[in-house]
């Protein structure tokens, strides 16, 4: 829904899912999503937007990967907030803190809109949704 592949040939091979966190409140393996050519679906993780760009970062990742927080995809509603790993954390203070908040982070998200025949959104934008 906000036009971004999880994988492309040439920017990525793999994609992972994970939670912000687990049941027993421990984090993933950073280490190992941080990888390049992964792209990195982390779900629940709106109010953590900050911590997850910077373990990522921590553990290897590039902090000009660029980053998309997505709240309350598929629906009208629909926000995309745009970034890399340096900057996310910034653009995303003082924003709404949704539920179901879905961070992608990888080289992918860069093609933002792009495949869906729309204009791309520069880095650091923001777009919602358009309407069918």
């Amino acid at each position: 829904a906000a036009g971004i592949p999880l994988t492309h040939r040439g920017l990525a091979s793999a994609v992972a899912f994970v939670t912000a966190q687990g049941a027993d409140g421990a984090p993933p393996d950073w280490a190992a999503l941080a990888r390049p050519g992964l792209t990195l679906a982390v779900y629940m993780g709106g109010s953590r937007v900050a911590d997850i760009a910077a373990a990522l970062v921590a553990h290897g990742r590039a902090p000009a990967t660029p980053v998309a927080v997505i709240s309350a995809a598929t629906t009208a509603a629909q926000q995309v907030l745009t970034g890399t790993l340096a900057d996310i954390a910034a653009r995303h203070t003082g924003r709404e803190r949704f539920a179901a908040t879905l961070m992608i982070v990888g080289e992918s998200v860069a093609l933002a809109g792009r495949l869906q025949g729309a204009e791309a959104p520069q880095a650091g934008t923001e777009f919602q949704r358009r309407q069918p």
